[in-house]
């Protein structure tokens, strides 16, 4: 879950990274991290901790000065130039920017720019400046004093050197209460000198916040221009109205091609550089061309990801291959929400002709049941070695998304007409464009299960027009199974459903060895959030394997009895003759009662050994603060083989045994016989205690590391920094091997007086030299005044790492 009142400062962290990749400097990159098996245990044989040192000074002052009362902001002369107003509903704010700059709305979070390049295509020592405004609720943002505001975003400056030359002061702009501040650092690539000011400006119970940034060499000369667009800075007092992108409205289909592009590795900067994905083809002819992109090897597994003007639901798909086509292996959808969807599969072969090659990927004239932002193309250079896969081009086809100016939750509909087999009922809520549909179902032998079942859902408006559809597919339904289908749709305009169908086809009559009752769900609980709602449970096996990937529809009720909500989600796996916790984000249109979750077998679902696991917990600890809840926990690799990508699910629980929040991610790789830890955060819904955790892992593929042998990575001097807001450990990343290597993963894990694990964090690090050392410093979660006697860190290699002489 997100932390609804920091929402905006992490957004605005992010987006202060862009800039500053944009004006010449540099951001970490944060990528999902490890995978374990079941078990809560005391700590055995791992690394002794080290005793905590004091802590030494940061670049960024955490105390920030005393604010000073002055009328107004008195760093720069307010300028004579000529300005273009913009209002953004979703942000709740309006601001005038020069005549001549370049502006990208991007949901709510709107990018000024003195030229394009700066959007299009930032580089190290990019000249020019650049603003971002983004708005929201103070409650979101965690302050509502225009000081306290600016100090949280302050904390996040954390470049080389940064320091604040002036404010924070507070001040009105344009008749509102208000602040800024101005910093100084310098760019983490190239050195450039930077400025940056910050200016927030707050209405009632909304507040927006400008970021503006540009080399310090031009700070005189854009810091008039940056007051100038505050002193315009107008705050809704009314929240604003959500709702996706409310460009284009036609529902014509449209073709564009990519309009921005960054991948894991690129041979060059210029040529061969990711960039060189955008626009339409230029490269006509098979080769090694620098007009197309190429990763930094041409033995490696590398991603490009290419991104869109306009939001569609996509149709189709066309890579442009230039050279040693096709090794593209998968192909994953952006949701404008962040979400990945694969819409291919593949494996590397060789295409000799035609070349250039153009791998189409179609969906038959039907649309994804969500708006597509962006596209992440996987290269398998590995299996076949026949040299480097280059991409000239990548284009979307679809339907824009358009928004709806009677947004809202329309409620449940229960039922309506259904057509199809089965004994079904169907109901469905709308919520803005996003329509969460449910039915349940059974299988009506009690001899045979069914594979490969087929649903198709109609949409209709109250004219009885078709709006939509959406088909599926139900993989397994055991012998007399009675289970629930939720599915969900996102409508391409402003139409409102008044009716929905379903037709459902019985697949093929199979045989599987697996009770219909192995899955039993316990302690349903429900969270109301007026973003994030969640539907939790447990989830209890009674097979003698593990089973993996396991999909849980849920589905939520009024006091009535009436559906009033559903949602989905997967499981990755389920302890043999054990259990584990699920969570579900669900739509909902009325109120809450309770919930039912129903457990099902996919296509993807396997039965694993848990003899054959090599992986075992030691020890695991966690802090509560508030909404945050920071975990860690050690492990050992007790088999003889390395083991790539194993799994590791985390469940909190309260004092009544439900489940509070799930979460789970990946190890990339952990060594044969090694002790590792792995710390992190999850969100959690509001007003909950937890009482515990559970940590289970599933060990991964053994398989040998391309590079190394052993873990050549160390990270010591692990030095705690207290924090009300933002608490961080520094340490020193260690490279015992003779090459550099980039994106190292460093966990982190605390522990009390009575060596007590109390919380945790991570961190990738950008480079470290070959038999070399850098500093690093990381974000870490734990209870608030919980007070830290040791550090423990772990370094490991990730999935973005990259060697080199």
């Amino acid at each position: 879950m997100k932390q609804k009142r920091l929402w905006i400062v992490l957004a605005l962290t992010l987006i202060l990274g862009l800039m500053l990749a944009a004006c010449g400097g540099g951001n970490e990159n944060a990528e999902p991290t490890a995978v374990p098996e079941v078990a809560q245990e005391e700590a055995t044989a791992v690394p002794e901790p080290t005793d905590l040192p004091e802590p030494t000074s940061t670049a960024v002052p955490t105390n920030t000065p005393e604010p000073t009362n002055t009328p107004e902001p008195t760093a720069v002369p307010a300028p004579a130039v000529s300005l273009t107003t913009f209002e953004s509903a979703e942000g709740g704010f309006a601001v005038s920017y020069p005549d001549g700059w370049v502006m990208q709305d991007l949901f709510g979070m709107s990018m000024f720019a003195s030229n394009e390049a700066l959007l299009d295509s930032p580089e190290a020592g990019e000249e020019g400046a650049i603003a971002i405004v983004i708005g929201g609720s103070t409650e979101e943002i965690g302050a509502t004093d225009p000081i306290e505001i600016l100090n949280l975003f302050v904390q996040q400056f954390d470049l080389e050197n940064a320091e604040i030359v002036e404010g924070p002061t507070a001040t009105e702009f344009n008749g509102q209460d208000g602040a800024m501040v101005q910093l100084t650092a310098t760019a983490e690539e190239g050195g450039t000198a930077l400025t940056a000011w910050a200016f927030t400006a707050v209405n009632g119970e909304r507040a927006s916040v400008i970021i503006a940034i540009t080399p310090s060499e031009t700070a005189e000369e854009y810091g008039p221009t940056f007051l100038e667009m505050a002193n315009t800075l107008t705050v809704s007092a009314d929240a604003p109205e959500t709702g996706p992108v409310d460009e284009p409205t036609t529902a014509a289909e449209i073709r564009q091609w990519a309009s921005s592009a960054v991948a894991s590795t690129e041979y060059d900067t210029d040529s061969w550089s990711a960039q060189q994905t955008t626009g339409e083809p230029d490269t006509f002819e098979c080769g090694d061309i620098t007009t197309a992109w190429a990763s930094a090897s041409s033995i490696e597994i590398a991603t490009l990801d290419v991104y869109y003007d306009v939001p569609v639901f996509a149709t189709e798909v066309n890579i442009y291959q230039t050279y040693n086509p096709n090794q593209v292996v998968k192909v994953e959808a952006m949701g404008v929400d962040g979400e990945m969807f694969t819409l291919y599969n593949g494996e590397a072969e060789i295409v000799d002709d035609p070349c250039p090659y153009v791998l189409n990927i179609s969906g038959d004239g039907e649309q994804t049941s969500f708006a597509v932002i962006g596209l992440r193309i996987t290269v398998d250079q590995e299996t076949l070695a026949v040299g480097w896969n280059e991409i000239d081009a990548v284009e979307l086809v679809g339907v824009p998304a358009s928004g709806s100016a009677d947004s809202g939750s329309t409620g449940a509909v229960s039922p309506a007409p259904v057509a199809g087999e089965g004994d079904l009922s169907v109901t469905f809520v709308q919520d803005d464009s996003e329509v969460a549909f449910s039915f349940f179902i059974d299988n009506p032998s009690t001899d045979m299960s069914v594979e490969d079942s087929t649903y198709e859902a109609t949409l209709y408006d109250a004219d009885g027009n078709v709006l939509e559809t959406e088909n599926g597919y139900v993989d397994l339904l055991l012998p007399g199974q009675q289970t629930l289908i939720a599915d969900s749709v996102y409508l391409s305009d402003d139409a409102v459903v008044a009716q929905l169908a379903v037709t459902f086809t019985y697949g093929d009559e199979t045989t599987v060895d697996i009770a219909p009752d192995f899955l039993a769900v316990a302690n349903p609980a429900y969270y109301a959030d007026e973003y994030f709602p969640i539907a939790t449970g447990v989830l209890s096996s009674q097979l003698e394997q593990i089973i993996t990937d396991v999909r849980v529809n849920a589905v939520a009720f009024d006091a009535d009895g009436n559906v009033v909500g559903s949602g989905y989600s997967y499981t990755d796996f389920v302890p043999a003759g054990g259990s584990t916790g699920a969570s579900i984000y669900m739509t909902v249109g009325g109120d809450v009662d309770h919930v039912e979750l129903y457990p099902l077998v996919t296509s993807l679902s396997d039965l694993v050994d848990p003899a054959d696991q090599g992986l075992t917990l030691t020890d695991l600890g966690f802090g509560q603060d508030d909404v945050e809840l920071g975990y860690a926990f050690l492990l050992e690799n007790n088999s003889d083989a390395t083991l790539a990508y194993s799994i590791y699910q985390v469940t909190a629980y309260d004092v009544d045994g439900a489940v509070v929040e799930s979460t789970s991610g990946y190890i990339n790789t952990i060594f044969a016989g090694e002790a590792f830890g792995v710390g992190d955060s999850i969100y959690l819904p509001e007003d909950v205690v937890v009482d515990r955790v559970v940590v289970q892992v599933l060990d991964g593929s053994a398989q040998d590391h391309d590079e190394l042998t052993e873990n050549p990575f160390t990270a010591t001097d692990g030095v705690f920094v207290a924090d009300s807001f933002f608490p961080q450990v520094t340490g020193t990343l260690n490279n015992a091997y003779g090459k550099s290597a980039t994106d190292v993963l460093v966990y982190t894990v605390l522990y009390d007086a009575a060596g007590n694990i109390i919380g945790g964090g991570f961190t990738y690090v950008d480079e470290v030299p070959a038999a070399g050392s850098v500093d690093f410093e990381t974000s870490v979660s734990l209870e608030a005044d919980a007070e830290v006697a040791t550090v423990q860190m772990f370094a490991t290699v990730s999935g973005l790492t990259e060697f080199s002489e």
